[in-house]
């Protein structure tokens, strides 16, 4: 059974520094999709923000297994 997960991302400003001056940091979007590409999943939406957060992903993870593996990496 899928579930949605709803990802949201803090940026220190070292990392924010780095996408300025690094071409290939300033796609967060692909570089999320690759990330959830290895546990079969897919992205339904990806979001910049405003206030606490920077990004916010929403995308369905194929299985309880994947999930749990997915949020352990990201913890």
């Amino acid at each position: 059974m899928s579930s949605l997960v709803l990802y949201m991302v803090k940026y220190e400003n070292d990392q924010k520094a780095a996408m300025l001056t690094t071409p290939e940091m300033r796609d967060r979007a692909a570089i999320h999709r690759a990330a959830i590409s290895d546990f079969d999943s897919t992205p339904s939406a990806q979001y910049g923000s405003y206030g606490e957060y920077d990004m916010i992903y929403i995308y369905a993870m194929p299985n309880d297994k994947a999930l749990a593996a997915n949020l352990h990496l990201t913890d």
